[in-house]
């Protein structure tokens, strides 16, 4: 007894960073649990889709060559403190690092200050990502 036809692949599927999925043809994608079949797949901003291996691929940060920042990474014993877009208060005098993708600016701030983590405080170091705020004390 044949079952009604099934449609191959369903809508675009979208990925996080690092996610991983196989390409079945042209036009189909599955995910590596095997559980859902994308006829396109969509990774987001500030990534490309990547192979990895065989037709295994990933969703991977762009190089840093679209990165205008000042830093290409940001630094050791940080923690993140706010989004994009948040405000935060700082407690001690601190390094504050924004970006995304091993792309930051760097200011140095005062105790006391309250911030807010966006393009106008800290230049835009990546365009069209979605960045946020990470601060080490000083």
């Amino acid at each position: 007894i044949c079952e009604a036809n099934k449609a191959a692949c369903k809508g675009v599927g979208n990925l996080k960073v690092g996610d991983k999925i196989w390409k079945k043809a042209s036009n189909m994608w599955k995910t590596k649990d095997g559980k859902n079949t994308y006829c396109s797949v969509k990774c987001p901003a500030g990534t490309k889709l990547t192979l990895e291996a065989g037709d295994t691929h990933f969703c991977k940060p762009n190089d840093a060559k679209g990165c205008v920042g000042e830093l290409k990474r940001n630094g050791s014993r940080v923690k993140k403190i706010a989004n994009e877009r948040e405000s935060f208060k700082l407690e001690h005098d601190s390094w504050v690092f924004y970006g995304a993708n091993n792309c930051f600016n760097r200011k140095d701030f005062k105790a006391g200050t309250t911030v807010q983590c966006g393009n106008a405080t800290f230049k835009d170091p990546l365009h069209g990502v979605e960045k946020a705020c990470w601060f080490r004390k000083k």
